[in-house]
């Protein structure tokens, strides 16, 4: 991408080192003014009590809202200290307990591990695209996973860059044949959230469609993976006697989320339903993202089946499908980033636009990442 002058010898790990901070750096600099133009109304629980009184700045714990608010109390009280929060997997809040004794507050324990996820996660998903496609197309992957409107979440106290992380060096370890590896990523990305043993499956049709027989090292992985499900279902059954303690507190959560399995086509009859009875409100705007996300996403990684790896694909497709299985799209914005098969189909694409299309195509994404990091930094629901 670069043919001349200071960027023709730069290694590219520091490009990309370059590319991430200097996004961040605008991100912060993004909720400063933020913060200052309009009010903090969170719409979330503790907020009080866990962010304005951490003696944080206002742009360092508007970082943690909504969900972050639960992940610092496992990781500061554990899992006894309150209702529901059973909802959240272990790995994220016990990371952040670990960096307690050094960096002491955890709303910066929590976004340091965050960030620090988010920049290994990219320079690990520049070295997978690069694999498959160019390093010219591997660049522009790269710059589209941060300007994707939902990519503030990968810095938000949230397990989303952490879960990104383990997903693409299971990737990179599985398509680099680094098998001593996969095993111990499967555990941690199931151990992170649930639909990680979704790369059970996935694995599982990497295998048929390569007609191969099953190779030892992704036996033992998909073994991993459900291990590290059932270490925290192990856990739930010990200390609650509810081993699916997780699941069954979902439709407590004030989503409109259902413990009974309801399919893909109902929810979006219920959707058409909740957009033609809604006010104009910003709840309106995040119920029209996320039927924009829930439709155009599958459209997007059908049309990915052919270009992604298998189980790059098969996996994207499983992540997508879960969270529907609740009867609704919440969340699914957010739920959509680890669906990275699309990005096969898609950059391709983009790159073979002209060249106001694509400065176009980036400058819309852009606007929109900041229109959504600025009513999630407000405190208003998005995913």
């Amino acid at each position: 991408m670069w043919r001349s002058g200071y960027f023709t010898y730069t290694p590219v790990w520091l490009k990309l080192s370059g590319l991430f901070f200097a996004w961040r750096i605008l991100l912060f600099f993004w909720t400063g003014l933020v913060l200052k133009l309009f009010p903090y109304q969170p719409e979330f629980p503790y907020s009080q009590a866990l962010l304005v009184s951490s003696g944080l700045p206002d742009w360092l714990y508007a970082w943690a809202n909504f969900d972050g608010v639960h992940y610092l109390t496992i990781a500061t009280r554990g899992y006894q200290a309150a209702a529901l929060i059973q909802a959240f997997f272990p790995l994220y809040p016990w990371l952040i307990s670990l960096l307690l004794p050094v960096v002491k507050n955890p709303i910066a324990a929590g976004l340091l591990l965050s960030n620090l996820a988010a920049w290994l996660g990219l320079l690990l998903w520049y070295q997978l695209i690069k694999k498959f496609l160019t390093p010219r197309l591997a660049w522009w992957a790269a710059v589209w996973w941060l300007l994707q409107p939902t990519s503030f979440y990968l810095v938000a106290l949230y397990s989303e860059s952490l879960f990104l992380l383990w997903l693409t060096l299971c990737f990179w370890s599985l398509y680099h044949h680094r098998h001593r590896i996969l095993p111990i990523t499967s555990w941690l990305l199931s151990f992170t959230r649930v639909t990680g043993v979704g790369l059970v499956p996935a694995l599982l049709w990497q295998a048929w469609q390569s007609k191969t027989k099953l190779h030892p090292s992704l036996l033992i992985a998909m073994l991993a993976s459900l291990a590290g499900l059932a270490s925290y279902m192990l856990y739930l059954q010990i200390n609650f006697h509810d081993s699916l303690l997780f699941f069954h507190v979902q439709d407590q959560f004030g989503a409109d989320r259902s413990t009974s399995l309801i399919l893909y086509p109902q929810v979006i009859y219920r959707y058409f339903k909740i957009l033609a009875g809604t006010q104009l409100t910003w709840r309106y705007y995040a119920y029209w993202q996320e039927f924009v996300y829930a439709t155009v996403g599958l459209f997007l990684i059908w049309r990915s089946r052919q270009a992604a790896p298998a189980a790059v694909w098969f996996f994207s497709l499983v992540n997508f499908l879960l969270p529907t299985l609740t009867g609704n799209f919440s969340s699914m914005p957010r739920y959509f980033l680890p669906s990275l098969a699309v990005w096969w189909w898609v950059i391709p694409q983009f790159v073979s636009l002209k060249s106001w299309q694509r400065w176009f195509w980036l400058g819309l994404s852009a606007v929109w990442l900041l229109l959504n990091t600025s009513l999630f930094l407000l405190g208003h629901w998005l995913a």
